[in-house]
């Protein structure tokens, strides 16, 4: 899951359309830019795996202003195409495939247990910072084995990236977290571990295993992707549990189900990471030049009648109908077991929490204001 591009707070309709629907929209974002908003879930579904789009900001147009990671961070796996990006993401997710991923779910579930019962000792809590992010920040310090005495400034680093307006030190807080990658990274080539970057670094032939610079960018990403989108999928299908607490007592032997049906309803990616046209396209009858930025609106392709019947119902015993929550083709999420696994553990730890509740009036929540993103800020409950 890309927390990328996220300069632009706001877009709105260059032309006046009843409804995204499964058409193709012109939006102006809040820079001035332009770009293509694409929301149906065919053309999503196909056109997320064209090669025609480029996500190397190097294919954009003159009128471009997004956000780049700066220095060697914009190298990464969300700009970069072909071969080059195809090598660095096997690589990248070769450990967390499903099969890796399960032999840390017993330890990722009681990460969340432990978390819940400090909810019920407190009688309650903030679901944000109380359980979401120490959840899926342990896991990755885990998987990282990053050292005890460096977790509190990297958590302190990563509550910046969680501000409303990414303001207040955002720059900063990358850098610091970059450097402290590169001080793992140089650590693990002297003495290797058994942990990710030892993985990377020494794992299948020369050509394939990532030089210095790649393990810095992929642990680097771990936190960088790993966190945000995991974080507010689980708060916000905290809030889902709250709303209709039967979900887990009226599914019981249908866990993957609801754990997909989650994803698809309430999936935090609003968007897809922006692309770039390589030459003259059409999409959904929409003539696109070359240069000019496409997003692909995720959330109103898993919400398209025509793939998913009533789609504003929570329904996991429906046919399986391959949402997007994680995104399709060659820069499918390659963390996708990993959050499937936080989010099983999550629903394991808050089952054993039939009283939980809002603390607020739903109406006073924080949202988050986003664009690309769906996220509350916090969750206040009782429990």
């Amino acid at each position: 899951m890309s927390p990328h591009h996220d300069a632009l707070d706001v877009a709105v309709p260059v032309e006046q359309q009843p409804g995204l629907g499964s058409g193709v929209q012109r939006l102006r974002m809040a820079d001035g830019s332009l770009a293509w908003l694409v929301g149906g879930y065919n053309d999503c579904r196909r056109w997320l795996r064209s090669g025609l789009l480029a996500l190397d900001d190097v294919h954009a147009g003159s009128g471009y202003r997004g956000f780049r990671l700066p220095g060697s961070l914009a190298a990464d796996l969300q700009n970069r195409d072909g071969e080059d990006h195809a090598r660095l993401r096997a690589l990248a997710a070769q450990p967390l495939a499903p099969r890796h991923v399960a032999r840390w779910e017993g330890h990722i579930g009681r990460v969340a247990d432990q978390l819940a019962a400090s909810l019920v000792l407190r009688g309650g809590g903030e679901l944000m910072g109380d359980f979401a992010l120490p959840l899926v920040l342990t896991v990755v310090c885990d998987l990282l084995d990053i050292p005890v005495a460096d977790r509190r400034d990297l958590a302190g680093w990563t509550r910046t990236m969680f501000r409303p307006d990414r303001s207040g030190g955002l720059d900063s807080a990358v850098e610091h977290v970059r450097r402290l990658m590169a001080r793992l990274v140089a650590d693990r080539r002297r003495t290797p571990g058994d942990d990710l970057i030892t993985w990377w670094g020494t794992t299948g032939s020369e050509h394939a295993r990532a030089d210095e610079d790649e393990l810095v960018l992929l642990a680097f990403g771990m936190w960088w992707a790993g966190i945000e989108n995991t974080a507010h999928l689980i708060c916000l299908s905290a809030l889902h549990l709250i709303r209709q607490p039967g979900t887990l007592r009226d599914h019981p032997r249908q866990a993957p189900a609801v754990v997909e049906e989650l994803l698809r309803r309430h999936g935090p990616a609003l968007t897809s990471a922006r692309r770039f046209a390589r030459r003259d396209v059409t999409i959904g009858g929409r003539h696109i030049p070359a240069g000019d930025t496409v997003l692909f609106a995720l959330a109103a392709a898993n919400h398209d009648p025509d793939q998913f019947p009533h789609p504003y119902r929570f329904l996991p015993d429906r046919p399986s109908g391959h949402h997007l929550a994680f995104g399709h083709g060659p820069h499918y999420c390659p963390g996708a077991a990993l959050a499937r696994a936080e989010l099983r553990a999550t629903l394991g730890a808050l089952h054993h929490l039939p009283r939980l509740a809002l603390a607020v009036p739903e109406n006073a929540l924080n949202w988050r204001r986003s664009p690309r993103l769906k996220g509350l800020l916090t969750l206040p409950v009782t429990v």
